[in-house]
């Protein structure tokens, strides 16, 4: 959630998750909605740089999380391998105690799937 700047400085609970749905609308434009569930309730999540919570582009989303974003498998490598990060690499699937390389992995992704091969 911090990698998409919604993070409320608090350490996210262990049973709680972040759901990403996603939308090909017939303009061909891919749009995003983001939710947080806390173990208990779902809420819907406001992106910074995104118009609503309904309609964000895939591209928005790229450019909100650009800062954060891993953009190479050798860059999410060498974030992994720090010995101060507090992260275990394993291949793409990055476990974390503050989930920003796997969440800006995940979206990496999701950018190249859904806009680069478009």
């Amino acid at each position: 959630m911090y990698a998409l700047g919604v993070g409320n400085n608090l350490l996210i609970p262990y049973a709680s998750c972040a759901i990403m749905e996603i939308y090909k609308k017939t303009n061909n434009h891919t749009t995003v909605k983001f939710f947080y569930k806390n173990g208990t309730t779902v809420y819907q999540l406001a992106l910074p740089g995104c118009p609503s919570v309904d309609n964000c582009t895939i591209t928005q989303v790229a450019k909100a999380v650009s800062g954060r974003t891993v953009r190479s498998l050798q860059q999410l490598n060498e974030i992994c391998s720090s010995a101060s990060s507090g992260y275990i690499a394993t291949g793409f699937l990055t476990i974390g105690y503050f989930n920003t390389p796997s969440v800006a992995a995940m979206l990496y992704l999701i950018y190249q799937i859904f806009v680069s091969k478009l």
